[in-house]
């Protein structure tokens, strides 16, 4: 997908699952923050995704990568991308095959009500993942990926969490 705009859909707007090989790049998602159940951009159980340069608002996930079916998500990159309103940058809620390498870069998040979280479901395994330079520019709660929440999600659960690093996260 290259630079095209897509305006309220009355569900996701792009999701793309079980596929190695798929790249946004300049997309602008628009839908009202209010409109319910409208990710912007949904990469599911697949593989060598790239998503750049993008600018989304949505009333849900702007992004939200996931996995199912033993089928993990794999060698995705979030670079250089404005999120306004919506949940911001999202692993899970379905993450069953697991996510791995993962890198979220230059991510400015405006107006997002969760400047990014991490939702995997109890049996998934998340490694290799760094969130490096990302910037909120206001968001209602800072942010749900926190060593914290990491902590308490591989303690309540089966998850296989490590390798991941955040740096650089500015308010």
């Amino acid at each position: 997908m290259y630079k095209i705009t897509l305006r309220n859909s009355p569900n996701f707007h792009v999701g793309v699952n079980e596929t190695d090989g798929f790249t946004a790049w300049g997309v602008k998602i628009m839908t009202p923050k209010t409109a319910r159940n409208t990710d912007g951009i949904d990469p599911g159980s697949s593989r060598n995704v790239t998503i750049a340069y993008c600018s989304i608002h949505t009333g849900d996930d702007d992004v939200a990568v996931k996995s199912g079916r033993g089928v993990p998500s794999s060698n995705i990159s979030i670079l250089h991308n404005h999120f306004y309103t919506g949940h911001g940058m999202s692993i899970g809620s379905g993450t069953s095959g697991g996510v791995d390498h993962m890198l979220v870069d230059d991510l400015t998040i405006d107006g997002a009500d969760n400047a990014s979280a991490s939702n995997p479901t109890a049996a998934a395994a998340a490694w290799c993942m760094t969130f490096s330079i990302v910037t909120f520019a206001f968001a209602i709660r800072k942010t749900r990926l926190s060593h914290a929440a990491l902590h308490n999600l591989h303690r309540r659960s089966a998850s296989c969490l490590s390798d991941i690093t955040l740096e650089t996260y500015t308010c």
